[in-house]
This record gives structure tokens, sequence and C-alpha cells, in this order.
């Protein structure tokens, strides 16, 4: 990355804090940026893959705690978006657990409780608090603002803002017909932006439910570019105007064109209440609750390639759970909890694995994982059930401060878990930033410290060195 030469200081104070805070975004931008086509693997998330790079959150920062002047462009550090490339899929570390290479993409707050981002082409889309004042004087980093930048780090600009403070943001990413679209969920609307444009294309102000396309993986051909993914399915109330006489208890469901903001009916129930629970690539699942039945709420699907009143429903459960999560789209295999325990779903068909109720928070490869008493653990769902119960493992060091509400704090590339822990430094100051959990369950830092962050370097045993029995301390890990 090129740089301005001012002074023989400013370099030496450069050379010393880069190896902790990276190199910082250039107006020209970084080089060697992976193709346009190269594949992306878990968008969405705290990390993303494309080509030889990591992309990753470095640290989280609770957003109601800055101050206006915390998120300005080209002075963040600690919460902002880096990258680091890998030798044959693996992160490279030097002897002291530093990353070997790492450069700052995205110099705004990305590391909070809305956090998040996806890479699509030549671009990062990401959520950062919104930083203006009320007429109160209020900050408003409750509020979310959506970017979008470069991959090579230049051109960063706001493409929506949210209206409301929202919890638990949802918002995903289409592709169609060479456009980008965000689709969002705030204030109880459904909201559809054009990227490239910023204007929103419509908002749905009545829907009960709705699903957008749970798609981690990207490329130029994937299916988010397809017929099948040209709507969001949505669930309203009936109306006056549906034309429906009678004492009906039932809803309608929907669609809206992504691209165009087009709506429309697909069903038109007076004894069924649907529920949109989920979209894959190829299915979409819900909830179908008759009225003549209290409390029967089962999960069905149907396939997209169909027209919805064509399409076979196909029953996915045949009893009532607390929740759902559906991890193999193609074999309706769901995982399924309540306060009498845990089942694996498949098929329609009910196996108990434990006794214990757990929640899965998230997925990689056959791996379920679930947070219990603050402790992260994770079972094969293709084990053996011994004794009425499935063997479980504990995922990293438990003793680590992780920072795991929701699943919204995990992130998985079928390679690694991330999640943010707590690092103290020498002078007792507590941050958040990013560790990396391999599949041998080795838990190590991915990140770059900023100064004041660093943790105190280990002392090695006086006879290191001497002794081919003692072995190195390394800083971090």
């Amino acid at each position: 990355m090129k740089k301005k030469l001012l002074s023989l200081i400013i370099m030496c104070i450069m050379a010393v804090s880069i190896f902790f805070t990276g190199c910082s975004c250039s107006k020209e931008g970084l080089k060697d940026n992976p193709a346009t086509d190269a594949n992306v693997i878990s968008n969405g998330g705290l990390t993303v893959v494309k080509g030889d790079y990591l992309y990753y959150i470095n640290g989280y920062t609770d957003e109601t705690t800055l101050t206006k002047d915390d998120n300005k462009y080209g002075k963040v550090n600690h919460s902002g978006i880096y990258r680091t490339k890998l030798i044959d899929g693996k992160i490279q570390k030097d002897k002291n657990g530093f990353l070997i290479s790492s450069d700052l993409v995205v110099s705004k707050v990305a590391g909070f409780s809305n956090g998040g981002f996806y890479i699509i082409d030549d671009y990062i889309y990401y959520t950062t608090p919104y930083m203006n004042l009320d007429r109160d004087g209020v900050l408003q980093s409750s509020r979310v603002e959506f970017h979008r930048i470069n991959i090579n780090g230049t051109d960063d600009k706001t493409i929506y803002t949210t209206s409301k403070n929202e919890d638990n943001l949802e918002w995903s990413l289409y592709k169609l017909d060479g456009k980008v679209y965000l689709a969002t969920y705030v204030d109880s609307k459904i909201i559809i932006v054009n990227t490239e444009t910023k204007d929103v294309v419509t908002e749905i102000k009545s829907s009960t439910s709705h699903a957008f396309l749970t798609e981690t993986n990207y490329n130029t051909n994937m299916s988010k570019n397809n017929e099948l993914h040209k709507y969001i399915y949505y669930t309203r109330a009936i109306t006056s105007d549906d034309g429906l006489s009678g004492n009906y208890k039932g809803n309608v469901v929907c669609k809206v064109n992504i691209a165009t903001g087009e709506t429309s009916t697909l069903e038109k129930s007076q004894d069924y209440t649907y529920e949109i629970k989920q979209v894959s690539a190829t299915k979409i699942y819900y909830f179908k609750t008759n009225s003549t039945i209290s409390g029967l709420k089962l999960l069905y699907a149907k396939d997209l390639s169909r027209v919805w009143q064509n399409a076979d429903e196909e029953k996915i459960t045949n009893a009532v759970y607390s929740n759902y999560y559906i991890c193999s789209f193609g074999d309706n295999i769901v995982i399924a909890d309540d306060s009498n325990g845990t089942y694996i779903i498949k098929n329609g068909l009910s196996n108990k694995i434990s006794s214990a109720q757990k929640t899965v928070l998230g997925m990689s490869g056959n791996k379920a994982y679930y947070l219990n008493s603050d402790v992260l653990y994770y079972f094969d769902i293709t084990a053996t059930v011994t004794d009425g119960e499935i063997s479980i493992n504990t995922v990293g060091d438990t003793d680590n401060k992780r920072t795991i509400t929701n699943s919204k704090y995990l992130d998985f590339d079928n390679q690694r878990v991330y999640v943010f822990c707590d690092y103290t430094s020498k002078s007792n100051i507590t941050n958040k930033y990013l560790n990396y959990i391999e599949s041998d369950n080795t838990e190590r830092f991915v990140g770059v410290f900023e100064n004041a962050d660093k943790p105190a370097q280990p002392k090695q045993d006086e006879n290191y060195g001497k002794d081919p029995d003692i072995k190195y301390i390394p800083w971090i890990d």
C-alpha cells in the first residue's frame, strides 16, 4: 500500500504501530484484491472468505457507549473490518500468535450488536451505528446505517439508514439482473432498497411474518440470480378487500417482487394461519396452524421451483416444539427442542437425541452448536445416540469470556468457528476481539490489537533456549 512520507518521525511511529494496528485505509486502495468472480463463503456474519482472503470484524463495541466522534471514517481500528491472506485455506500466524499480515479495509465500527457484512463481486456491504443527534441532542447510535465500499477500501457510501432502533436487525442482499438490493425489516415493515440508486423500492407495512433468503455462500452463478429468488414471501391478515365471507380465522400468503415492489397474493385461507419460517436455495418453510385445533402448529415446506398453488406440500413435523433449526434443506433435517428434550427430525420422523433442551445457534458441517450456562458446546448430528443421549463436546477454551447472546455473535465457514472474547491489557483495559476455533478445537486469536489493548507479554523461562524441553511461550496464543 502506498503512503506519503511526511517525515522520519511519522515513519518511525508507523513502523511501531502497524505491527499491532494493521495498515490503515489508503485513498488509492488496497492491492492484490480477490478476483471479482472469486467464490465467497459465509456471507452475512462476522467473517467472510473471498478467494484467498479472510475478511473479518476485528472487535466488538457497545454502540450505546459511543460518542459522536467515535465512528468517523478513517479513525476506527478496533471494530473495523480487516483482511488477512490465507495459505491453503489456513490462517497464518507468527510464533507470538499474531497474524503475519493484516490490512484494515473498513475503518468504521462494524463490530456492534447489529454488525455484519456481505461481499458481492467487488463490494463490501456492511452495517454501522448511525451517529447523528436527534432534536434533543441525543446520539442515535442504536439506529443502523447500511454502507457499501469497494473491496479495496475506497469509495465508502451510505445506502440506507433505519428509522428506529432495532435490537436484532434482519437484513439480506439479493443480486438480480446485475443489480444488488438490500432487504431489511425495520419498524414492523419489510423494506427493499436499490443499493446503487439508494431508492426505496417498496415498504410492506402489513406483514405478519416473512423470511429472507438464508444463503451465505455466493458466486456469480448462485441462486440469488435466478428466478427462484426474485421474491420475498410474507403473510398478512385478511382484510375486507380479500372478498372472503363468513367467520374467517386464517390469513393470506403473499410475495413481493424485489426489483419492482409489485405484490401478489398466493393463498387466502379462512381456516389456516400461515407463518413463514425460512427460505432456502430451493424451498420455503412455513408453519401452518388449523384454527379448529388449538395450538397444533406444524412445519411444512414447498418447492420454490413450482408455482405456489401447484407445489406439493411436505409435512416436516408431526408435533409442536419450542424451537426449530433447519440444518439441511435438501433432506428436510430439522433440529427441534422443547422443555422435554432435543430431537432430530428427518423427513417427518422424529428421533429424540437428548432429554436436555439444546437450542441450536448455528451449524458447521455436521456439528450443531448451542450454549449452556455461557459455555459453548456442539454435537454431531450424525453421531450414534447411546442410552438416549447424544455425545456432546465443549468448544474451545471455557475460561475465555465470550460474547454470545444469540447466533449473531457466532460465525462459521465450515472450517472454523468465530466468536468475540475479552482480552485484558497490561494496563487492565478490557476489550472484545475476535477468536477462531479450529476443527481440532484449538482456540486462537485472530485480529489486530490497538496499542492500548495489548495484553502483557509473558516472561520466558530463564532456561528457554538452553533446555530443549522448555518451549517458547507465545505472546497471545
